[in-house]
């Protein structure tokens, strides 16, 4: 019997080697990533979204919030701060409760928050205080809790705001290096003439508002609240000539004199800016006045979407705008 040289011996084993590595090669799995496995498994869905309740300080005061997110996201997201109206519901009242899952279906980390006083935060110690009422420092402990959560990238964050908050958030977004974007929906309009003024026909509104709406033993001192709104108001924009872009964002059926006059503000304010009416839509957005913590929200569909998504591809289009640096304010 003849035996194979050596030199055939080893000719033989590199091609069985060969033979095994390709075929390896052809049927080899891909190799998947942490997240891929969850989806592969179905632990975590695309169409799902993640809800968590968070707390956080703005000064001395403890606040509460909701975080809301992608489930199935494991790269960094641009992050949204969403502001409440005065309302006592807080970030409870229906239209934010709708809103802030969709704006995180669009691949967007969202916080909602109460403000000091507000749904479950902790209430002002002092209300004789100047300080006490600093809404727009609340804006800014919620960027910072924001910002340090990990799915979320520190340098894309945005803020939102309806009513009431949407003018915190204008006052809060033009004084904030770490604003990309202010969305302003439905701000206060006509203060001035009917709440500011000295002629005003209800000076008294805000001040009885508020303090009913924060639920306060006590009213607040119309003095305070008058300073701080005043920076709260869409005019105020027009002293800033250099800020981030800002969308203001209206409802078609409400009054035609607030949209006349939010118009007129847009048109003087320096750009980068944009408006934008939604069809059909009242001062909530399809959503009407509910009470919170309803799991049958009844709401117009149509109408939110189409507020969501406008919001969505105006800070997809901002990708592509060259955003004006300037100097943060301390507030």
């Amino acid at each position: 019997m003849k035996f194979c040289s050596k030199k055939s011996l080893m000719r033989l084993v590199a091609i069985f080697c060969s033979i095994v590595f390709v075929s390896m090669y052809i049927n080899r799995q891909p190799i998947l990533t942490f997240g891929e496995k969850l989806l592969d498994r179905g632990i975590a869905s695309c169409a799902e979204i993640r809800q968590e309740e968070i707390s956080f300080l703005s000064g001395n005061l403890e606040l509460r919030g909701t975080l809301y997110s992608p489930a199935c996201s494991f790269q960094k997201k641009a992050g949204i701060v969403l502001a409440h109206g005065a309302t006592s519901f807080g970030r409870h009242l229906s239209m934010y409760s709708v809103m802030a899952p969709k704006l995180a279906k669009q691949g967007y980390v969202v916080l909602t928050f109460d403000f000091r006083g507000f749904g479950d935060s902790e209430d002002p110690h002092n209300l004789d205080i100047f300080s006490s009422l600093d809404f727009a420092h609340d804006i800014v402990s919620a960027l910072t809790a924001l910002a340090a959560v990990p799915m979320v990238d520190p340098t894309q964050l945005y803020i939102a705001g309806h009513s009431f908050g949407a003018g915190v958030a204008l006052a809060t977004g033009v004084r904030d290096a770490r604003v990309k974007a202010i969305v302003s929906i439905s701000p206060p309009r006509l203060a001035i003439e009917r709440i500011l003024s000295p002629d005003a026909p209800e000076p008294d509104f805000l001040s009885i508002r508020l303090s009913s709406s924060m639920e306060l033993p006590q009213k607040i001192p119309r003095k305070y609240v008058e300073q701080y709104f005043k920076d709260y108001i869409p005019e105020k924009m027009l002293e800033y000539h250099v800020h981030p872009p800002i969308l203001f964002v209206e409802g078609a059926r409400e009054p035609q004199d607030e949209l006349e006059s939010l118009q007129k503000i847009y048109e003087q304010v320096s750009p980068p800016r944009d408006h934008i009416i939604i069809p059909e839509a009242d001062h909530y957005f399809g959503t009407g006045f509910q009470q919170p913590y309803r799991e049958d929200i009844v709401y117009n569909e149509t109408v939110m979407n189409d507020l969501v998504d406008n919001i969505a591809t105006w800070l997809q289009k901002l990708k592509h705008v060259a955003i004006p640096a300037y100097q943060i304010i301390d507030i």
